[in-house]
């Protein structure tokens, strides 16, 4: 406790030297309201002093080494006691209470009575506040008693007053020191006011001093509030609103959507000008290149490819729609037929070219693309073509699609599923059929051809000069309804992006040298009614088993290929098929009674395969066929006596060069309208049976229609034709289905075993 008092003594000491010329503060005798406002004025002063000198709080005193020394003396010295409180320090604290107030001195020992309230103010509401004198933690880091803090706000005075001068204010004469009674009473308020130091008197009146409504810094005075208005005014506060969390996140989704909107759009249009300027740089050193002169005299004709003229925004706009292969032939190959396009398409009249759509644009640079890819000049009938003053649509084409008309003597029904539109162009004026077959076509079909997208049919037959390979790009035709591409030589490999045209129902890729394995994706195109791959020699693949799922399909023609396998069973599934050729392949197994199934079934021709066993005998339940035809496949075992049923079958009958046995049926007499039979070279034994010559008799319908049967290379046949037979007096009329080769007639080896007719017998 000594050492406590010795500490608070020396700081005094020191801040007693300091401001010895000082005189006396008059603050005494003010009053109340001069009271508060000093020390709403004084706290602030010290709180600012709190904020900015922190570090050093005797910073800016005129105190020499030995007075700063002891002055931390003394505050380690303080800051030991706080820490280590003892007995004898709490009797001194409540004896210093007791000594500056005894009236409010505590029982408690080592506390005062004000140390309670809380805040650095205290006091009745209505009241002047007072200043608590004992905070639990001063400017000095330690637990202050009255002394210390009256020694602490003299020294935060000093420095605004030393503060004031460097600023050039005047300052008052008041006096530094606190008087004995200010020191004693802790409820005089009036020691907690700045005081000013300096050598003139301070001679303004009490009355003239600023009051709690009067702020000469302008600072803001805190006023108490007594509990009942305060009550009310809690009352008077706004309330805020209740916040709808779905709404708000409706708006912050919102929001979000728009930003993300504001950014694909801000994206797309930079992706635009870039692309712009990179076709303004790929078109401009090429215009230059065109406009440049050469030193010598040149009698070659001038090129026909980009134009001369700098490119306008238009164009640029126009050639950002082409394929990237386009433009790259425009500007590396001024005679492309690409380039030759473009040339002729901006030398159309640009404010009649910027009133049409961007599909009528690229629908006239894709013809006129193919015009020059497939030497239009020469075409047969080219009329109207490429004249800007006529619309495409009134450009010529055929009037059929896929020659329907020459076809339909091939394979009657053929192609009938393409109906011949009212017009070539929709109510848009974009086409929905291109039609040039047997037109003279030289070169090959353009990628470019396929920006038609709009097409619902294409057909290119019969163009002998017309090469392949079909380019990929027809994948890009999704609504290709029919496509007839035929004999065309090079065909190449089929594109497999044909099997992504779901809408297809007719596809005649025929004879056009196709080679390569017939893409898988082919067995997608379900809704085909016309599927035609006949006479590609070197295209290989197999009959998928999804054959069963083409329950629309009725021609289907995969003659003259290179297929292997077997005839899937699932065949039988397709019962709308009027047509199957699978002639000229290497299919092998069994033929599938499920064949029996095809009630509509017209033409069936399984002829030069490797197929082997018997017959089935459910071939007798095609009762709507016209042809049957196994010649030259590995067929045993005895013909299937049920054939007889086959009442409609009125072309032919061909089991010719295989290794059938047993007799000949007599059932067979009862096709009275068929053309031919053709038995040759097989195994058949037995007498010819006389039934076979009810096939001569007259029909209702006219003279018999019989005009050929040949049964030679049956050596184990015996006994005598039946002489209705030698009288066969039919005229084979030649068609599509029937060649109707020689010889004619009744055809037999005459032999010691077999005669008849004109073959003598012994």
């Amino acid at each position: 406790m000594a050492e406590n008092k010795n500490g608070m003594e020396i700081l005094k000491k020191t801040e007693t030297s300091d401001h010895s010329k000082s005189n006396t503060h008059a603050g005494t005798g003010t009053t109340a309201t001069a009271t508060a406002t000093a020390t709403a004025t004084g706290t602030r002063a010290v709180r600012r002093r709190v904020k900015t000198r922190r570090s050093s709080p005797v910073e800016g005193l005129n105190l020499d080494n030995d007075e700063i020394t002891k002055i931390v003396e003394a505050r380690q010295l303080l800051r030991r006691n706080s820490e280590h409180p003892s007995t004898d320090n709490d009797n001194a604290q409540e004896e210093q209470c007791s000594q500056n107030n005894p009236k409010q001195a505590s029982s408690t020992a080592g506390t005062c009575e004000h140390e309670h309230v809380p805040g650095a103010y205290a006091g009745a509401p209505g009241t002047s506040p007072q200043r608590n004198l004992r905070p639990r933690f001063s400017l000095l880091g330690v637990t202050s008693s009255p002394d210390v803090t009256q020694i602490r706000q003299e020294i935060m005075a000093g420095e605004d007053e030393q503060r004031t001068l460097k600023q050039g204010q005047p300052v008052g004469n008041h006096n530094g020191a606190l008087s004995t009674e200010q020191q004693q009473d802790p409820t005089n308020t009036a020691c907690l006011q700045p005081v000013p130091r300096g050598n003139t008197t301070d001679t303004t009146p009490n009355a003239d001093r600023p009051t709690n409504n009067e702020n000469p810094e302008g600072l803001s005075v805190a006023e108490m509030v007594p509990e009942d208005e305060e009550e009310a005014m809690r009352h008077q506060l706004p309330r805020a609103a209740h916040f709808d969390m779905d709404e708000s996140t409706q708006r912050r989704l919102q929001a979000r959507k728009q930003f993300r909107n504001r950014i694909i759009l801000g994206g797309t249009l930079f992706l635009a000008l870039l692309l712009m300027i990179i076709l303004m740089a790929i078109l401009i050193p090429s215009s230059k290149d065109s406009t440049a002169t050469n030193t010598e005299p040149s009698t070659a004709p001038a090129p026909t490819g980009m134009p001369s003229q700098m490119p306008t925004a238009f164009d640029i706009y126009i050639m950002s729609f082409l394929p990237e292969h386009s433009i790259l032939s425009i500007q590396q190959n001024r005679e492309s037929p690409q380039s030759k396009a473009w040339q002729w398409l901006i030398e159309q009249d640009r404010d009649s070219l910027q009133l049409l759509s961007i599909d009528r644009i690229m629908q006239k640079f894709a013809l006129a693309t193919l015009y020059f890819a497939t030497a239009g000049e020469s075409w047969t009938h080219n009329d109207n073509w490429l004249n800007h003053s006529i619309h495409e649509c009134e450009w010529y084409t055929k009037q059929e699609f896929g020659m329907t008309s020459f076809f339909s003597g091939l394979y009657p029904g053929v192609f009938q599923e393409v109906q011949q539109p009212d017009a070539l162009c929709d109510e848009d004026g974009l086409y929905q059929h291109l039609w040039l077959d047997q037109n003279n076509l030289v070169g090959s079909l353009p990628d470019e051809l396929f920006l038609l997208t709009s097409l619902s049919s294409l057909s290119a037959s019969f163009n002998k000069e017309l090469q392949g390979p079909i380019p990929s790009q027809i994948g890009q035709l999704t609504q290709l309804e029919g496509l007839g591409i035929s004999f065309i030589s090079r065909g190449g490999s089929i594109p497999s992006e044909i099997g992504g045209l779901t809408k297809l129902n007719s596809l005649a890729l025929f004879a056009n040298d196709h080679d390569g394995t017939m893409p898988t994706e082919l067995w997608q195109l379900s809704n085909l009614q016309t599927f035609s791959l006949i006479r590609n020699q070197n295209l290989k693949g197999t009959i998928s088993t999804e054959i069963g799922n083409f329950q629309f399909l009725h021609h289907f023609n995969l003659g003259e290929c290179d297929m292997s396998g077997t005839i899937p069973s699932e065949i039988g599934q397709a019962t709308a098929l009027e047509w199957i050729t699978l002639h000229a392949n290497r299919l092998s197994g069994n033929v599938s009674s499920e064949l029996g199934r095809l009630a509509r079934l017209q033409i069936l021709g399984l002829f030069e395969n490797a197929l082997e066993g018997a017959l089935p005998t459910e071939l007798g339940l095609l009762t709507s066929s016209l042809v049957m035809s196994f010649r030259y496949n590995q067929l045993t075992d005895h013909v299937p006596s049920e054939l007889g049923l086959l009442s409609n079958l009125t072309v032919s009958l061909v089991l010719a060069n295989n290794s059938l046995s047993g007799q000949i049926p007599s059932e067979l007499g009862l096709l009275s309208n068929l053309g031919e039979i053709s038995l040759e070279n097989n195994h058949f034994s037995g007498p010819v049976s006389d039934q076979l010559g009810q096939l001569l008799l007259q029909s209702e319908e006219g003279p018999p229609a019989l005009h050929t049967l040949n049964i030679k290379g049956n050596p184990f046949l015996t006994g005598t034709v039946p002489s209705d037979l030698c009288n066969i007096s039919g005229t084979c009329k030649p068609n599509n289905l029937d060649p109707c080769e020689e010889p004619h007639g009744l055809l037999f080896d005459c032999s010691s075993a077999l005669c008849g007719c004109d073959c003598l017998c012994e």
